[in-house]
């Protein structure tokens, strides 16, 4: 291994074999930093079929080139590695130490787990699933081979949200990757996206049909501007049709209430028959005449609410 100061037009950066990370830091600021302290700490190449490719350092190499795109002739520190050079111990040390810089994702370490096992085939997948610290288990193994057929936007998303182990393994099951994709434009956070998906393989399941149809469904392809919260809706509404019902029916007996200030009113999510809470708080005489008159003139609007419940 050599270190060298490298024209950067001599480095492959079309080439993303390499590549595990899904770095989301601001392009902009990045440029800014690199522009003004450059690369000190060395990137890492592979001298491959008479080309350079990266091995590490692919965000501070493409920040660099656009910050001298009109001289692609300036240098970077980098480390050189052979073919000979580049065991499996020396890639993992270049992983690992990413990782102790800046904690990869679980989706990072399953691409990198990949990138391995195609790079050292003679290596024992499980011995590399140990040394990145991936679980081992059976139940993984469909994990980590939807993640490497994943789209970029996937993994994207999976490193941008931090998403563990476990709730990717969710996902993964539940369908494939692909038929998923069009919830990711829907700009959703993990909680809520995990939600939907759950609700869509529940709703697929019941009607036996797939899940696939049910996103055509809610989200058609030709509506790109259906609002988030509006699918979301359709789609609990669809899944959980009587809570959708007895959720509505209160929303309107609610408004209708004139619910004094220290009377406060908490709907049930919870379960297939959700009721309601009144919570009193009660801070002097006159809130408990005034929660007694109020509960006698709203009394029977409450009760009907109560027995709406037991038709669930």
């Amino acid at each position: 291994m050599n270190y060298k100061m490298i024209p950067l037009d001599s480095i492959n950066i079309n080439d993303t074999s390499y590549q595990y990370q899904h770095k989301f830091t601001d392009p902009e600021r990045f440029r800014s930093a690199m522009k003004k302290c450059s690369i000190t700490d060395p990137v890492y190449l592979h001298a491959k079929e008479n080309t350079l490719m990266i091995l590490d350092g692919f965000a501070r190499i493409n920040a660099i080139r656009e910050i001298h795109r009109t001289n692609n002739h300036s240098l970077i520190p980098a480390f050189v590695l052979t073919d000979f050079e580049l065991t499996y111990e020396i890639h993992l040390s270049i992983i690992i130490k990413q990782d102790l810089q800046s904690p990869l994702t679980f989706s990072e370490k399953v691409t990198a787990f990949n990138l391995l096992k195609r790079e050292f085939e003679h290596i024992n997948p499980v011995s590399i699933l140990q040394d990145l610290g991936l679980p081992a288990t059976k139940e993984y193994a469909s994990v980590y081979n939807s993640l490497e057929n994943a789209s970029a936007n996937w993994l994207s998303f999976l490193s941008r949200h931090r998403v563990p182990g476990r709730r990717v393994k969710t996902i993964v099951q539940s369908a494939n990757l692909a038929i998923l994709e069009p919830l990711l434009s829907l700009d959703y956070g993990i909680n809520k996206l995990e939600q939907a998906i759950v609700m869509l393989t529940e709703s697929a399941k019941r009607e036996n049909i797939s899940i696939e149809s049910l996103i055509h469904l809610f989200l058609p392809q030709q509506n790109v501007d259906i609002q988030p919260d509006v699918f979301f809706n359709k789609l609990f509404q669809y899944r959980y049709p009587r809570i959708y019902s007895y959720q509505k029916k209160i929303n309107q007996h609610l408004q209708e209430i004139q619910i004094p200030q220290h009377v406060q009113i908490i709907l049930d999510k919870d379960g297939e028959a959700p009721g309601i809470q009144l919570l009193f708080h009660i801070q002097k005489d006159s809130d408990i005449t005034d929660s007694e008159n109020w509960l006698e003139q709203n009394g029977s609007k409450i009760r009907s609410l109560l027995k709406e419940r037991l038709t669930l």
